[in-house]
């Protein structure tokens, strides 16, 4: 990986804070194998799968995203040993690209990791890796991954990934799933895993939310990237107990069976159904930090 092969490197930026966000799984190529981030219509889709996201962090943001040598949806096919080399390999590429943000752009600056579906793996990988690390940890704000699990053995493996508990705790993984009533397994949550959860409109990590609380949906077409609609009130949440992920109302338990997903798994929607609850909480929890760390108003530009 050629170290300066940034999808968004935005050191011009006025922000106060940094994401390092990791894109999801892009194109539909039918082998199992990594993608090849220097193919032109990789990182078409590359950059269609950010724009769809960026309008969450970026106005809080300076947005350090790399392209990396993902692997391709077939792969999560492939048994555990089969598939370890082609997640090592993008897994490579992810820290190399922290490494160097990290070492290079930070300058002790507040920042975030942001990682949707394999992005959110990769982000959780990071974390499990180098987080141990309390140099990494020192102006670590949060990681949203999401659309992917995070059990209850990795946090105690694990004592640097602590689930968040409400909307303004920082140091934490804010993690959660989308399905309809009635999944018992998914990729991202296989049956009988329960994950980590918390609701991103109440930010509390159990009970139900009326629709109308939802403060707004936005949604985007995957084979363009463009906005197609946004909505507010789009759908009721519950937090599901036993699977640790967010059963929505307002889907059919049908829908979803997209890329393979399997009916009712709404993960493709996991972050356009709380567009809007996800854009206010980035300057929420960046003020707590803030607050915490003791650095004075006048030095903040949110």
């Amino acid at each position: 990986m050629n170290m300066t092969d940034w999808l968004l490197k935005q050191t011009l930026s006025s922000a106060s804070a940094d994401v390092f966000a990791v894109p999801p799984t892009v194109g539909l190529n039918p082998r199992a194998e990594n993608n090849d981030p220097g193919d032109p219509s990789i990182r078409k889709f590359f950059r269609m799968a950010m724009d769809m996201q960026r309008g969450i962090y970026e106005p809080s943001c300076r947005v350090f995203a790399p392209f990396y040598r993902q692997v391709t949806v077939p792969v999560y096919g492939l048994d555990e040993t089969e598939a370890a080399p082609y997640f090592e390999l993008a897994y490579s590429d992810v820290r190399m690209a922290f490494l160097e943000y990290f070492n290079d752009y930070n300058c002790g600056r507040p920042f975030f990791l942001w990682g949707f579906s394999q992005g959110a793996d990769m982000c959780l990988r990071l974390m499990k890796d180098i987080f141990g690390e309390e140099k990494y940890r020192k102006n670590f704000v949060a990681c949203y991954a999401i659309g992917w699990r995070l059990t209850s053995d990795e946090v105690r493996a694990y004592p640097q990934l602590v689930p968040a508990q409400g909307e303004d705790d920082t140091g934490v993984v804010v993690c959660f799933n989308s399905e309809t009533a009635g999944v018992r397994g998914s990729i991202t949550v296989p049956e009988g895993i329960r994950s980590v959860c918390i609701n991103p409109v109440s930010w509390k990590t159990a009970g139900h939310t009326d629709k109308s609380l939802n403060p707004g949906s936005r949604f985007f077409d995957l084979m363009t990237g463009k906005e197609t609609g946004s909505e507010t009130g789009s759908c009721a949440v519950t937090v599901n107990p036993d699977r640790g992920t967010l059963c929505i109302d307002g889907f059919d338990p049908e829908d979803g069976d997209i890329l393979g997903q399997g009916k009712g798994v709404l993960h493709l929607y996991d972050y356009m159904l709380f567009y809007e609850s996800l854009k206010r909480n980035i300057p929420c929890r960046l003020e707590a930090f803030l607050e915490r760390n003791g650095i004075p108003k006048q030095n903040r530009c949110i």
